[in-house]
């Protein structure tokens, strides 16, 4: 299998004939790295190098340095690739990769930072107690809880900071209470299993919650009156997702419309001028009630009430709460009620509360700028 796989990236895999250039930042791995650009737009296109840690890019000098060495591993690419750059910074938006934390023993006069991109499940944690010496310098997360986590398991300098996208742009007043939003998570890869508490469940299983969730709510008469959006995941009109949806409410009389964002920022923007809000654990919804948006969580993909795919985990909530609720039986009955007094009942809740187990914010990433001011990187 291993031997397939690589055979598989080096057929699919660009070749580089030229050397690594000599810059002050490192970003490791390309997922992500339009992301960081974006929101520290001080970092210039001549202080950084992207390093494609999934073999889309290959470089061959690299790759020679390591044969001449008789050592070559994907793990020696990273390190040698890094030394010749000369970096002092690498950054990643790839928060769970085990091998960025594994650089930092190799090269400890390096600064290594990464910063939280997702909404994280028990399931990295895990995978990081079969692994040794794992550090970085900073690790900027999202809330308290999760800090506590990477602290268990990374050497580092873990902040409770939110997340940088969320962080960097502004909130907006919220019009028209009748137009509800949905958080699409809907992945189009059929044949995609996922893990699920120490079970591996098919993509058909995984999203029947969606399904499930708008069963429910439709028989309760929620959309009465109402505009449903559904929010893409996609960032251009993508079937299998449309289609997915399309065949839930194409037999009911339900007025809605599937809205498709194309840039990423534009979603943030468009987002914090709304207001009522629908999810099942998306961390979009996380990011949208640290800034005082109506989100209500529905957690459905869950086998016990001490699921990491509950509710705000690894906060121990209870199953039911003012904006949230784990979908057992029991709470499926209230369910329309519970959304519409949460959306339409003014209720003041603690913010501080929120952004200590949720989503921290922090406006215009102003902590995270000050801290990296302290190793001399600005951002």
């Amino acid at each position: 299998m291993k031997l397939f796989k690589l055979i598989n990236i080096l057929i699919k895999s660009k070749y580089c004939f030229v050397a690594p250039p000599k810059k002050n930042i490192v970003i490791f791995d390309n997922e992500g790295a339009h992301r960081l650009l974006n929101v520290f737009n001080k970092i210039k296109k001549n202080e950084y190098e992207i390093l494609n840690s999934r073999g889309e890019v290959i470089n061959l000098i690299v790759i020679l340095k390591l044969l001449f060495k008789l050592n070559i591993n994907q793990y020696n690419y990273y390190l040698e690739y890094i030394k010749v750059t000369e970096c002092n910074y690498v950054l990643t938006f790839i928060d769970n990769s085990i091998q960025f934390y594994k650089l930092k023993k190799k090269l400890p006069n390096i600064k290594f930072i990464a910063f939280q991109n997702g909404w994280r499940d028990n399931i990295f944690f895990k995978i990081i107690n079969k692994t040794n010496n794992l550090s970085a310098d900073y690790i900027f997360c999202y809330n308290s809880n999760i800090k506590k986590k990477y602290e268990k398991k990374i050497k580092a300098n873990v902040i409770s900071s939110g997340s940088i996208l969320n962080n960097k742009f502004e909130n907006k007043l919220s019009k028209n209470p009748n137009e509800i939003f949905f958080i699409s998570q809907i992945i189009d890869k059929k044949n995609q299993n996922f893990l699920i508490d120490n079970k591996y469940i098919s993509w058909f299983d995984f999203f029947y919650e969606e399904h499930l969730l708008f069963q429910i709510l439709i028989k309760q008469k929620f959309f009465k009156n109402k505009k449903l959006v559904i929010l893409s995941r996609y960032r251009k009109f993508n079937k299998i997702e449309f289609d997915f949806y399309n065949k839930i409410f194409n037999k009911y009389d339900v007025d809605w419309k599937f809205k498709v964002i194309s840039q990423l920022e534009n979603v943030y923007k468009f987002c914090l001028s709304k207001k009522y809000f629908l999810t099942i654990d998306s961390t979009l919804g996380y990011e949208l009630i640290s800034r005082d948006k109506k989100v209500f969580f529905i957690a459905t993909r869950i086998n016990s009430k001490k699921s990491s795919r509950s509710f705000g985990w690894p906060c121990n909530f209870d199953n039911k709460g003012y904006f949230w609720s784990n979908l057992n039986l029991k709470n499926r009955k209230n369910l329309s009620k519970n959304i519409n007094n949460y959306f339409y009942k003014e209720r003041n809740f603690d913010t501080k509360f929120i952004h200590k187990n949720l989503m921290n914010y922090d406006k215009k990433n102003k902590e995270i700028s000050k801290q990296l001011s302290l190793i001399g990187l600005s951002l």
